[in-house]
Parts: C-alpha cells; structure tokens; sequence
C-alpha cells in the first residue's frame, strides 16, 4: 500500500457501537481491510455476494489500497472496489452473533452492491 486515499476521494464511516477507540482495541495495531466474495449460482447465471472486513497482520499489498486511517486505525480496501465504495457511503460498524462480535461494511446506497455484482469487475480475479 502507498499513500492513503484521501477523506474528500472516499470517505469511510463509523458506527456509534465503534467509536471512542472501540475500533482501535479491536484492531490491535492491525489493518482492516475491505474485501468482498461471490459466487456464481448455475442456475440463471445469477450471481450472489457480500462485502467482507478482515483484519490483516501487517501492511497488505498487491491490490489493496490504503484509505485514510479511521480513529488511528489503518484501512485498506480492494482495489475493484475503490468507485463502489467512493459512491456508496460505506460505514464500520460491529456485527455477527453476540460472542462473535466483527466488524461488518454497511453501505448507504446497497442497490449500487447489486449493481457492481453484474459488473465484469466482480467477476475479475485479484
């Protein structure tokens, strides 16, 4: 990762249950890091997914980008998702069962998710 994405290009949120330095004591000196995943259903062709937030140990690489750091914690979000995620509105937020609380990605606008799944971006291996 290079220099972080500035706030004004993509700006990421915080939920309230993360703020105060929540996010920081979960991260641990980590990264955390945007992904996503799909798959492809046989039949119609329809294809599914999700976002993905997974901490990363060290500084990642390859195709993450670094985004500006969130209450000292650092970020880094898959390259195919940078106009996703700078038109979205993607925020932070504490999710999973009671004793598996993670950090989960919300997005303002989800039909714009929907919209990338049909895109040939989705389908393009990192």
């Amino acid at each position: 990762m290079t220099e972080p994405l500035p706030r004004s290009r993509l700006s990421v949120g915080l939920g309230p249950e993360l703020r105060g330095g929540r996010l920081a004591a979960l991260a641990a000196g980590r990264t955390l890091v945007i992904g996503f995943v799909t798959a492809r259903l046989s039949a119609g062709g329809w294809r599914i997914g999700d976002l993905v937030a997974r901490w990363s140990p060290g500084r990642p690489s390859g195709d993450v980008v670094a985004l500006a750091p969130i209450d000292g914690v650092a970020l880094g979000a898959d390259r195919r998702l940078l106009d996703l995620l700078a038109a979205a509105g993607p925020t932070i937020r504490l999710g999973g069962l009671p004793f598996a609380r993670h950090p989960v990605i919300s997005l303002d606008r989800p039909e714009l998710w929907l919209a990338f799944l049909d895109a040939p971006l989705a389908r393009r291996r990192a």
